[in-house]
């Protein structure tokens, strides 16, 4: 069975594998207290993809996904650095399948300016948002297989008798 939460798991764990230089990633959390540099998960949007089949039988869900990426103001060349940490985790998510789960390949990826705190525990953070569909469910062709059965295919209005074949 695939779940939102396996995806959300498993994007969290690509962040965590792939740049261990972060000292936060976590689900973004609002008003937590947070180390940094840090890479804060949140899952925005979640709607059913008509368009999509894949014959599984599974619900296909388009998920808007957003990578908050955030640094302390304290960081040196803060606004570069932290384009610079927008840009490295756009490569990461561009063609993830985050571990073979049962996904289409994110589209609609884009970033820009998130918020920024100033004082003396500030932040200037960019997010990174994407789109990208989830099969979820379980996949109706991994359980037992059909019984075997003989049938006879025709053209419309053909009808074949037993003998005929």
């Amino acid at each position: 069975m695939t779940t939102l939460a396996e995806q959300h798991d498993a994007i969290l764990k690509t962040l965590r594998d792939g740049l261990p230089q972060l000292a936060t990633v976590e689900a973004y959390s609002p008003g937590d207290a947070i180390d940094t540099p840090a890479a804060l998960l949140e899952l925005e949007v979640i709607e059913e993809d008509p368009g999509e089949n894949d014959g599984s039988d599974r619900v296909p869900l388009r998920c808007t996904w957003t990578v908050h990426c955030v640094l302390s103001t304290r960081t040196p060349n803060v606004q570069r650095e932290i384009r610079a940490m927008a840009a490295q985790i756009l490569g990461m998510i561009r063609r993830q399948r985050w571990g073979g789960l049962p996904v289409r390949p994110p589209e609609q990826i884009q970033g820009g300016p998130g918020e920024i705190s100033q004082g003396p525990h500030g932040y200037e953070s960019w997010y990174l948002t994407w789109e990208q569909v989830l099969y979820l469910g379980d996949d109706v062709w991994l359980g037992d297989p059909p019984e075997i059965d003989t049938v006879y295919i025709s053209a419309q209005g053909d009808e074949y008798e037993e003998n005929d074949v």
